[in-house]
């Protein structure tokens, strides 16, 4: 059987910066240690810049080559509640689109038909993201 992890992971690309060396507590190059590097649950790892530094998802961290990330981890670009936490899926003329729970919500801020303000939600149950396709849970 295959598998595949589900869970979000935040990532930045190290750049050597003192403020990502402060950030990450990772341990600068020395006289008889040439390398960066970061602690990690399995313990310290060596990092280089351009390496990227993922944070899981109890705030840990860990080194990830470049080109190791690049085959294996992609941005995401969706708005739904599993990809971005009930961002703005879309932005229209009048207003926000975002998915919240099972439903399609649009909060329309500016009244077309009426040229003025508005303060009307439009709600359309769903069952899927309309941008990752993924089943939407039931609100409870």
């Amino acid at each position: 059987m295959k598998y595949r992890k589900i869970a979000l992971i935040e990532a930045e690309q190290f750049d050597g910066s003192d403020e990502m060396i402060e950030k990450y507590n990772i341990t600068s190059p020395m006289l008889l240690d040439p390398d960066y590097t970061i602690n990690t649950l399995e313990g310290d790892m060596v990092l280089g810049v351009g390496d990227w530094i993922a944070t899981g998802v109890n705030g840990e961290h860990w080194a990830i080559r470049d080109d190791v990330f690049k085959k294996t981890y992609e941005e995401v670009k969706f708005g739904c509640k599993y990809c971005q936490q009930d961002n703005v899926l879309m932005r229209t003329y009048s207003g926000d689109m975002r998915v919240v729970g099972n439903k399609l919500i649009e909060e329309v801020l500016w009244d077309d038909y009426n040229d003025c303000p508005s303060d009307t939600v439009m709600v359309s149950e769903i069952r899927y993201c309309p941008m990752c396709g993924k089943k939407l849970e039931e609100e409870e």
